[in-house]
């Protein structure tokens, strides 16, 4: 993201991690499920500009670097330790399981342990709808898992909260009510698989794949399987608000 923009999002932390209050909401999760905060960050305008939501995989060989600046992210490694250095700021270690935030145009070099190869989840929420370049040069690899392929709708005046959390169902757990993003949700099934249902039908969600929660959307999620069911959900949410709204569904 280019400087004239940067206006629209900022993060009150110069790194990572900022520790805000978990956005707002109702009980959407089913009864059981445990939900752990991995990082949140506050932007300032979300409506200067359409935007759009991305998810890519990325996997930085064993002692490698690879230098970032660009649009909001919100980073989640999945395997192998890394180190995070923050133009003019903290470098921060980065564990497997752990999640940090990139203000837009904020210089970060990530590099993987000289020990073993980092393998990290990126989401981004960028005002370009096509990334005409890679997110990282050689020699990480990067994979696009998900884009949605309008601009994210209903987003309002005033600040957002841009947060991952990791969200646990126990097996064999019943679906919650229905409930609709006031926002919107990225997900990642990091193990297990989800049902979704959503007009009447229900959906089966592997492990590896992503989910799009888009604003308005009435769905339920549950677990039927035998073994627990574990996400990664990327959340923007308006300041204040709850981030999901319970309904009868549609």
């Amino acid at each position: 993201m280019t400087k004239p923009r940067r206006h629209f999002c900022r993060a009150l932390a110069l790194a990572t991690a900022l520790l805000l209050p978990a956005p707002a909401r109702p009980q959407a999760e089913p009864p059981g499920a445990a939900a752990t905060a991995l990082v949140a960050a506050r932007l300032d305008d979300v409506t200067g500009m359409p935007l759009y939501l991305r998810l890519y995989r990325a996997h930085l060989p064993a002692a490698a670097h690879v230098a970032y600046e660009g649009a909001s992210m919100l980073i989640y490694d999945l395997s192998g330790p890394a180190t995070l250095e923050f133009e003019g700021g903290p470098t921060q270690p980065l564990a497997a399981g752990a999640g940090a935030f990139f203000a837009p145009g904020q210089g970060v070099t990530i590099r993987a342990s000289p020990s073993g190869p980092a393998e990290l989840l990126l989401f981004l929420l960028t005002a370009r709808p096509n990334q005409r370049r890679p997110l990282f040069d050689r020699p990480a690899t990067i994979r696009e898992l998900f884009r949605t392929p309008e601009p994210l709708p209903g987003l309002q005046d005033g600040p957002y909260d841009f947060s991952l959390e990791r969200v646990t169902l126990p097996a064999a757990t019943a679906a919650a009510p229905a409930y609709a993003r006031s926002g919107a949700a990225l997900d990642y099934v990091l193990a297990g698989e989800a049902a979704m249902t959503a007009e009447g039908k229900t959906e089966s969600i592997a492990a590896e794949a992503p989910l799009f929660e888009r604003f308005g959307w009435f769905h339920q999620l549950g677990n039927a399987g035998s073994a627990p069911l574990v996400l990664l959900q990327a959340n923007l949410s308006q300041e204040g608000v709850p981030a999901v709204h319970l309904g009868a569904g549609k």
